[in-house]
């Protein structure tokens, strides 16, 4: 199984049942073996797309820049020892995204972006022993770029909606836009997944002011019972001015937090029991820390980051994983979710000789130290963009001190169970949460009905360029 804590920032040692080490890019859980492939069929066989537009003008007002803007509603994994591939699920849902440079703009959303089994689906269920679906390869999605289809939506009676558009309104020669969005779905005892969205957006105006902005939310999260938030969002937002330095901003907000059944908060520095300017005693950091370890659940904070890669910086607004290995699961299953990490990638001809620091950010270097902005000569990856990499690594839980004044406390994990029976309850004789799998059936029925009218609905939003071909920020393909 892989290694859910690799990572590139820097790390900070966690308050509440961390190990050390155990770090991960945010994903999120639900699924099974075979069970994964349905989501993305279920979900694929439901939507459709509609085109309409008319072509856009990239004006490159610059010199030279290269722009991505890429958010996603929450990451998921799911893996466990025996599965054939690692993570056996990998995806995000919803996803959008922007790209541009001077001479194009592009824009992609999908309300179930997969990874390496999903974005080849028709080909993992052959492998499965069922044949006929080969159209799966390609997911479902609104795509729009400014060299073929220039806008394109849907939307459908269950709340989901896709859109993309590289038609500029007035003022801007270049602009893309995508937004997911669904209304998630309760899951019975074992908790719920809310409304959740992701949009992402750059526009560059007569003036060369470029700007590009991605969020994600997400409302009514419970994760086993032990993590409860009203809702997580997160935004970042870069802009150049004239071909000048980019500067970043960005930010997380999460509301009625609870861990443990006990309130809890996200500030910059990380996630803290308590209230801001309240912080709980030691003995509620104590209780909490032993609640997680018997729910088998750690919790993970990434600070905003800016990671260089082939002399391209990738900035990164902070986001939040819970990691989760249900206790008595005799399949050894292993989940995570990420929420937030929206992530920008801007690069422009001309100012400053490199980037501004991001106030309050962790700094990762796997590449040239060279910055945002230069010469002429840009790095350039497969058809002018760079892959935005994986989400940089996550600083764990920073607890406040339980009295004004002194240090923060690090926890490290504890092994003694929680006096709240209810944190680990309802678990299948695997140990699994069986509201985890509803999506996953729903899914599965939906596609088992729709499966003969896939070809006809993929083959109708299938982009001039197909998507699992060109490079696109944080695929994975």
């Amino acid at each position: 199984m892989s290694d859910p804590t690799a990572s590139i920032a820097r790390r900070r040692r966690s308050d509440l049942s961390v190990a050390e080490g155990d770090t991960t890019r945010g994903r999120r859980p639900m699924k099974g073996r075979q069970v994964g492939a349905a989501v993305a069929a279920g979900i694929l066989a439901v939507a459709g797309v509609a085109l309409a537009g008319s072509p856009a003008h990239a004006d490159g007002t610059l010199a030279s820049y290269r722009v991505v803007a890429q958010g996603q509603g929450f990451n998921w994994t799911y893996d466990n020892p025996t599965a054939n591939f690692h993570p056996q699920v990998d995806n995000e849902l919803p996803y959008a995204e922007t790209d541009g440079d001077p001479t194009r703009a592009h824009a992609i959303s999908s309300l179930y972006w997969p990874g390496a089994a999903g974005g080849n689906l028709g080909s993992l269920l052959a492998v499965l022993g069922y044949s006929g679906f080969g159209a799966l390869n390609d997911p479902v999605r609104a795509e729009a770029s400014t060299s073929s289809t220039t806008k394109q939506a849907t939307a459908a009676p269950t709340g989901t909606t896709m859109t993309a558009s590289v038609v500029p309104d007035s003022g801007f020669t270049q602009e893309a836009s995508s937004t997911a969005s669904w209304v998630g779905s309760p899951l019975g005892s074992a908790g719920s997944i809310g409304a959740v969205s992701a949009v992402a957006k750059q526009t560059l105006d007569g003036a060369g002011n470029l700007v590009a902005t991605a969020s994600n939310s997400m409302a009514d999260v419970d994760i086993g019972g032990t993590f409860k938030a009203g809702s997580i969002a997160t935004a970042a937002g870069e802009q150049s001015a004239g071909g000048g330095t980019p500067t970043l901003t960005s930010t997380i907000t999460v509301t009625d937090l609870t861990i443990g059944g006990q309130h809890a908060y996200v500030d910059g520095s990380g996630v803290h029991m308590g209230q801001p300017g309240k912080p709980a005693g030691s003995a509620v950091v104590d209780s909490v820390s032993k609640g997680l370890a018997a729910a088998g659940m750690q919790i993970y904070f990434t600070e905003a980051a800016r990671v260089t890669i082939g002399g391209v910086a990738y900035d990164y607004a902070p986001a939040l994983l819970v990691y989760w290995a249900p206790p008595g699961d005799t399949n050894h299953d292993v989940f995570t979710f990420g929420f937030g990490g929206a992530a920008i990638q801007m690069v422009t001809a001309g100012g400053d000789a490199g980037p501004a620091p991001v106030s309050g950010a962790s700094s990762a270097d796997n590449g040239t130290a060279s910055g945002g902005t230069g010469g002429a000569s840009l790095p350039a990856g497969a058809s002018g963009l760079s892959a935005v990499p994986p989400s940089p690594g996550a600083t764990s839980l920073q607890l406040p001190a339980p009295s004004a004044g002194s240090a923060p406390r690090v926890l490290g994990n504890r092994t003694q169970s929680l006096g709240n029976a209810g944190l680990a309850t309802a678990h299948s004789p695997g140990g699994i949460g069986g509201g985890w799998f509803l999506l996953l059936a729903l899914a599965a029925v939906a596609g088992a009905v729709l499966a003969p009218r896939l070809p006809a609905l993929l083959s109708s939003v299938t982009a001039s360029t197909c998507a699992n071909d060109h490079t696109t920020p944080n695929r994975r393909a």
